[in-house]
């Protein structure tokens, strides 16, 4: 009875394995690559601040500017 078991479960098992259709899975969406919306998504994020220097009168002047977005961040100073 045993013997029989096994001889039924091993057919059973290579059955499975070796009549089985693979399966292969795509993706439904097609993305294009355009240039303009991959600068949008890799745009950085990141703050760019320094100094902004002038002269004025031979009297060197700076203020702290937000490059990033065009505005200035303090007051002139004396360099």
């Amino acid at each position: 009875m045993r013997n029989k078991m096994c001889g039924i479960l091993m057919i059973i098992c290579m059955n499975m394995i070796f009549c089985s259709e693979p399966v292969f899975a795509f993706s439904q969406y097609t993305y294009s690559c355009n240039a303009d919306v991959q600068k949008d998504i890799y745009e950085t994020k990141k703050v760019k601040i320094g100094y902004q220097y002038k002269d004025f009168g031979g009297v060197l002047y700076r203020r702290l500017y937000d490059f990033t977005n065009d505005k200035p961040l303090g007051d002139w100073e004396l360099a």
